[in-house]
């Protein structure tokens, strides 16, 4: 099977984004000819695929999994949206280490999940009461605690 080409544009590249930063994550080339990536909202109305596509798997960028070799991710979402597949973010952004996360959470369950996922989402009220920070770089000092 050979990748399809679009008679006017060729191959399309266009650009996904990572789940967990947000950041563009893999070039797609994608013959866009079918009516399947248009019926997906992936191509413009002549059958160009769009310069950015979003997310399209939860496979980490390798700038992410890094971080999650090196501890848990942290992303802040709004309060009621914290049990959404995909919160609202509410820019706040960092890696910490397991143990800090041990000794911030006592249900025993929750922490394993997390830390099996090694991301979580975080509603505002617990991020404030943490004191985290807001904004998307990523805490060196948290991840070295």
């Amino acid at each position: 099977m050979g990748v399809r080409l679009h008679k006017k544009h060729g191959v399309n590249p266009t650009m996904s984004q990572c789940f967990f930063c947000g950041k563009d994550k893999d070039v797609l080339l994608i013959g866009s000819k079918t009516q399947k990536w248009k019926k997906a909202g992936l191509c413009e109305s002549d059958g160009r695929m769009k310069t950015r596509i979003g997310v399209i798997d939860m496979d980490p960028c390798n700038e992410c999994t890094d971080y999650m070799k090196q501890g848990i991710i942290l992303i802040s979402v709004k309060n009621e949206d914290v049990n959404s597949k995909n919160p609202y973010r509410t820019g706040g952004w960092v890696v910490i280490k397991e143990d800090a996360l041990d000794n911030s959470l006592t249900d025993p369950e929750m922490l394993r999940q997390i830390k099996k996922a090694r991301f979580c989402f975080v509603p505002d009220n617990a991020w404030d009461y943490w004191e985290l920070p807001r904004g998307n770089s990523v805490d060196r000092n948290k991840i070295g605690e």
